[in-house]
């Protein structure tokens, strides 16, 4: 079978897409992987631990111009899909797609659903249906989260074009396997915003009735109410910010972890993978993409957004129902390995390309099976 070429084009280089762009570079179907990255990454990520030059087994190029875009794509052979994570503001993206279109290559975006929420949500709804026709006519979608492939088909994509898709990231060490404790250790990872929910995680606190500790790890501007809520419930721990190393390490002492967005702008959500992939149970909200990770009752919930009550509620249940024994923390992290982990990212996206391209069998979605 003759391999595959990829070039992702992005706005800066994410370690949230490396893991699956090594794991293409691993994979025997796969030739040759490119990211271009239309800026270095900005100081603020670089201070949560990202990298600033690409540590991965691809070949990086940042900040090229729309020339040198342009030449790329008329001088990729038949067989490399270009994958634009993005498709606005960057040159790259705008020239990039344009270029696949005028000299015919394999194309596609890798896409989060566009904010529906509002006024500016129909704005954006019309500004699609009236400028991405090129797209339409000739690529495919990654669709990411539980409301992206719904986003695209209401823009008029074709459910041919349309795959759901999530931010497929590389497993951390194995966990440690956690005993059995009468405590449980409930966490959040995030932005310290009204958005992100963080309000509705204090106000569950006050209604749970297991016995359990809360640590809320982020920054914000909300970070003196967490603060301030801290010091009047010893079970509430503010931990800061922290790296993303960090992270990983803070979430294999986790039991469950809850992102309760109120927005639908939580495309994905990694922290939700990172977490399953430590064996840690998640409660989202129906806002959350990651959402469609949580079908089965014992990795998770999905509560409505703007419930605190109903946060409070999921997690009595699951405390009732014993989802946090060692043998389901166990399982929950070979769950993740087969569906959200970056190897398995990479072999869904071969098969998507074989059934846009090559009439292959059309793949199940990424959380079946």
């Amino acid at each position: 079978m003759k391999k595959c070429n990829f070039t992702f084009y992005v706005n800066n280089a994410s370690h949230h897409i490396g893991g699956l762009l090594d794991a293409l570079c691993a994979n025997a179907e796969v030739g040759a992987v490119t990211l271009v990255a239309a800026q270095a990454v900005p100081a603020d990520r670089l201070a949560l631990g990202w990298k600033a030059q690409c540590e991965g087994l691809y070949t990086l190029v940042q900040s090229p111009n729309a020339d040198w875009v342009e030449e790329h794509v008329r001088q990729s052979c038949d067989d490399t899909v270009h994958v634009f994570i993005g498709m606005r503001h960057y040159e790259i993206m705008t020239k990039g797609i344009g270029a696949c279109v005028r000299h015919g290559r394999r194309f596609g975006l890798f896409h989060e659903p566009r904010v529906r929420e509002g006024v500016k949500g129909v704005l954006r709804y019309i500004q699609s249906w009236l400028t991405e026709g090129r797209i339409r006519r000739n690529g495919f979608v990654l669709a990411v989260g539980a409301h992206g492939p719904s986003w695209f088909l209401a823009t008029g994509y074709k459910p041919a074009q349309v795959y759901p898709f999530c931010y497929f990231i590389k497993p951390g060490g194995e966990p440690q396997v956690l005993p059995p404790r009468d405590v449980l250790h409930i966490g959040y990872v995030g932005r310290l915003e009204q958005p992100k929910g963080i309000l509705d995680v204090l106000e569950a606190a006050r209604h749970i009735t297991s016995n359990f500790r809360l640590a809320v790890v982020g920054n914000g501007e909300l970070a003196p109410v967490v603060r301030a809520a801290a010091e009047r419930d010893q079970r509430i721990v503010y931990a800061g910010a922290l790296q993303s190393d960090q992270v990983q390490t803070h979430l294999q002492g986790v039991d469950l972890l809850i992102q309760p967005s109120r927005t639908t702008d939580d495309g994905w959500g990694v922290v939700v993978s990172e977490a399953l992939l430590n064996g840690a149970a998640v409660i989202t909200s129906d806002r959350v993409g990651a959402s469609m990770c949580l079908e089965e009752a014992w990795r998770g919930r999905v509560v409505p957004a703007f419930a605190p009550k109903s946060i409070a509620a999921a997690v009595d249940a699951m405390v009732a129902e014993h989802v946090f024994t060692p043998e389901l923390r166990v399982r929950r992290r070979a769950w993740a390995l087969d569906h959200v982990a970056a190897e398995a990212g990479a072999d869904y996206l071969l098969s998507v390309v074989r059934n846009f391209y090559e009439n292959s069998a059309r793949p199940k979605s990424f959380v079946e099976g």
